[in-house]
């Protein structure tokens, strides 16, 4: 009798702990934003601000809601949804059309 009681004991408890550890290795993750940046020498996703304030791309002023990319050390920003995609094509191309603070358009 003593050692059905005690069986009981020990699975209902093995269970619990079981239970316990499975629930605290479960990790939520963390939604993605659209101002979420893209690195593109790593593929990762960032929340960064931006260092320009104008768009390489189109000259307008940058947009904080759009998404920002990555290059060498720089997190860029853009004035339209499509110009992220454009300077991932020609990154180096493109750097060239902001001033040395990012404050005004130079290229053309």
């Amino acid at each position: 009798m003593y050692s059905k009681r005690y069986f009981y004991v020990l699975t209902g408890l093995s269970f619990t702990i079981l239970f316990v550890f499975s629930a605290c290795t479960k990790t939520e993750q963390e939604p993605q934003t659209q101002a979420s940046a893209y690195t593109a020498e790593t593929g990762s996703k960032t929340e960064m601000a931006a260092w320009n304030k104008v768009c390489p791309i189109c000259g307008d002023e940058v947009d904080p809601d759009l998404e920002t990319v990555t290059h060498e050390g720089k997190v860029y920003g853009f004035g339209c949804a499509g110009c992220p995609q454009k300077f991932d094509k020609d990154p180096e191309n493109f750097v060239n059309n902001l001033s040395a603070d990012g404050s005004e358009f130079i290229g053309g």
